[in-house]
């Protein structure tokens, strides 16, 4: 057991962590460092020479994963109802097959329309296993730390990122006629790191295994009446939409996404950059044009456990500070390029990561403790529609910004949605909070209890 203090400065007794929690996590780390990272962070890899062997525009092949982001978008809502209803551990390990599934066909496809269906249904899959199910589990296995946990299991997209990257380089050996050989690594590898834990190390609830979430109080008096046997707390999803705050974290849930798909330009950039000479010797950067986006992967990675373990502390500073780093960020990128201080640009990638942690920590976080765990599938599945709309076209959206109005106006306006969502957010914690008086609010500084009753004594 652990001890901690309740409202009253008393010693309490709380859940300490067990090897379930330890599972728990692992099995969500490991979803977004394999199915997650290979899916988003590793499908260029193979795009060129797909296109080769099918003697169409790059394009045309990376449409399929415009396809993945529009999937989740339309089969969110529909998967977070049937993650409610029925058995999680299956629907989820099933969700697994099918993104390792897709990804082991494609080394066997011979016609465009078949990476199109393959999208749609990675898009399915990836769904339950990276959105619904970490996020969704983190916050109901970790009472404390739940942001910090978050944040780790959400790095992984970057160190996935990388070392899949390299492992894919590995594959191919500089010829990328060897996509298919490619193909079949990442396919073996999504459900290695997926299926064996989420089939057997996951359970919808701590209270389904036999614990209580990770920093709970153990004596049901101390506990705020906050759990009821395998009841968990939280806002009606029927509730919840009708809160404005529950469409102003839409809002800024999908700004957030519109930044983190950003980077996926920031080579265009650095081509753009050593072809019109701006940079220095065109040879050298050319060279180096994949570095800015390792940094960025990199800074994500770290950004992402920063901001999570800060969101769990204090959720302005969280704001404040993924505000300082994209600001800056994009700054350092958009003027050290410009300039042919290389140097800064790297910097500018890393300290960018910060912003990077707004989509999968602070989002789903503000979800939790503003609407509490009962119906959190429900209601952030509903959230992941408009995120991942935005998504679907962003890359194409930043693409017809910088070519309309420059790379000036790329960065411009990307340092103005930047302010945007996060005022958004801030308000719409600040509404959420007072409207709630905390209640879900892990950090709240006294039980529900006594709020209840002096919200009745006033």
């Amino acid at each position: 057991m652990e001890l901690s203090k309740n409202s009253h400065g008393g010693e309490i007794q709380t859940q300490k962590m067990t090897y379930k929690h330890v599972l728990t996590f692992i099995t969500c780390a490991l979803a977004i460092t394999g199915p997650a990272a290979i899916t988003y962070s590793c499908a260029g890899m193979n795009y060129q020479g797909v296109a080769n062997y099918l003697q169409v525009p790059v394009s045309s092949v990376a449409f399929y994963m415009t396809l993945v982001y529009l999937s989740i978008a339309i089969f969110a809502a529909p998967l977070g109802n049937i993650m409610e209803r029925y058995n999680q551990r299956v629907v989820v390990t099933v969700c697994a097959v099918m993104v390792g599934g897709a990804e082991l066909a494609m080394s066997q496809f011979t016609a465009l329309w078949m990476w199109y269906v393959a999208g749609v249904i990675q898009g399915i899959g990836i769904t339950c296993v990276q959105w619904l199910l970490v996020t969704g589990c983190i916050n109901k296995w970790f009472k404390k730390g739940a942001g910090l946990a978050l944040g780790l299991c959400m790095a992984g997209t970057g160190l996935g990122g990388v070392v899949f990257n390299l492992v894919g380089q590995t594959v191919l050996a500089g010829d990328v006629s060897h996509w298919r050989e490619c193909y079949v690594v990442y396919g073996v590898c999504i459900l290695a790191l997926s299926v064996p834990f989420t089939s057997l190390c996951f359970r919808r609830s701590p209270q389904e295994w036999g614990v209580l979430p990770y920093g709970e109080a153990i004596n049901e008096s101390d506990r705020d009446k906050e759990y009821d046997g395998t009841k968990l707390p939280g806002m009606d999803y029927k509730v919840a939409i009708r809160k404005p705050y529950f469409w102003m974290l839409m809002v800024a849930g999908g700004l957030m996404n519109c930044m983190g798909i950003m980077p996926q330009l920031f080579t265009t950039y650095t081509q753009w950059l050593a072809y019109v000479g701006f940079a220095g010797p065109i040879v050298a950067l050319l060279a180096l044009f994949g570095t800015l986006e390792a940094f960025t992967q990199g800074g994500q990675a770290a950004g992402k456990v920063i901001i999570g373990a800060v969101e769990s502390k204090s959720i302005p500073a969280a704001i404040i500070l993924a505000g300082i780093g994209g600001i800056s960020g994009l700054c350092l990128i958009w003027f050290g390029g410009m300039s042919g201080v290389l140097n800064c640009m790297w910097a500018g990638g890393i300290v960018y990561g910060l912003v990077y942690g707004l989509v999968p920590t602070l989002h789903p976080y503000l979800i939790r403790v503003l609407f509490g765990q009962k119906d959190y599938e429900k209601i952030f599945s509903r959230q992941l529609i408009v995120t991942q709309l935005l998504g679907a076209f962003a890359a194409s959206g930043w693409a017809l910004v910088y070519e309309t109005f420059t790379w000036n106006g790329y960065f411009t306006l990307g340092i103005i949605i930047i302010v945007i969502e996060l005022v958004i957010a801030y308000f719409a914690a600040k509404i959420g909070f007072k409207d709630t008086n905390h209640a879900y609010d892990p950090q709240r500084k006294e039980p529900i209890a006594d709020v209840k009753a002096e919200s009745q004594a006033a």
